[in-house]
């Protein structure tokens, strides 16, 4: 059974907190055993690709719906140092202005 991807900022950050948890797990274990690999190797390939599909959808891929989520995108992209990355500075961009448009519009 498939499991639906995220619709939304929120959603997609706590997937990706869970898969990032789930590395850290893992790196206590196989790490502490085998020191040579790299988080990057302990997922399943299919697991490390859908993490990697959510990390996309947290940093650029979903428009924010609300300020919460503008701050979840934000708080991402400062911890992993991404906020100078095009992608994602432009994503941000766009949910400011989606966010202004729908406030502008209630007046």
């Amino acid at each position: 059974m498939a499991i639906l991807m995220p619709t939304n900022v929120a959603a997609a950050w706590e997937e990706l907190s869970f898969w990032e948890l789930r590395e850290e797990e893992l790196d206590h274990v196989v790490g502490g055993i085998n020191p040579q690999f790299s988080p990057d190797w302990y997922l399943a390939d299919a697991c490390a690709h859908r993490r990697n599909i959510i990390r996309d959808l947290v940093e650029h891929k979903l428009r924010a719906q609300n300020i919460t989520e503008i701050q979840i995108r934000l708080e991402h992209l400062h911890h992993t140092g991404c906020l100078h990355d095009e992608k994602p500075a432009t994503a941000l961009i766009a949910d400011l202005e989606a966010l202004r448009e729908r406030l502008e519009s209630l007046t």
